[in-house]
């Protein structure tokens, strides 16, 4: 298990640098091939929910809900292949990154991992 300093740290460095890295590749090629990618992403979040996949990124619980981002890829991978809704994939999936870094921060706050940090 991973402590929580490491854990903001690569969910910061890591989580959410690859997916704003994802969302400008979208913003910059908004192709209809590219919905490839959203589309991939989702049906790893709907396997994982299927599954029941307890264990998130880097071996801790989950917290977030993994059916919002599942359905947050799964329509901006079908907003990309509409050219007159192209600019609606990026900002839904910038949505997603600020639903999910509130998230995380909801969860860090409520179990009194951020009084662990000072420590």
């Amino acid at each position: 298990m991973v402590n929580v300093n490491t854990k903001i740290t690569l969910f910061n460095s890591y989580c959410l640098a690859v997916r704003i890295g994802f969302i400008l590749l979208l913003y910059f090629f908004p192709y209809p091939e590219m919905s490839i990618l959203p589309f991939v992403i989702a049906f790893g979040f709907l396997y994982q929910h299927i599954k029941k996949d307890k264990s998130g990124g880097f071996g801790s619980p989950v917290y977030w809900p993994r059916l919002l981002h599942a359905a947050t890829y799964m329509t901006a991978a079908i907003l990309l292949l509409v050219e007159d809704t192209r600019k609606y994939a990026f900002w839904l999936l910038v949505a997603d990154i600020i639903i999910g870094f509130f998230i995380f921060w909801h969860h860090y706050r409520k179990n009194n991992f951020f009084k662990q940090l000072k420590n």
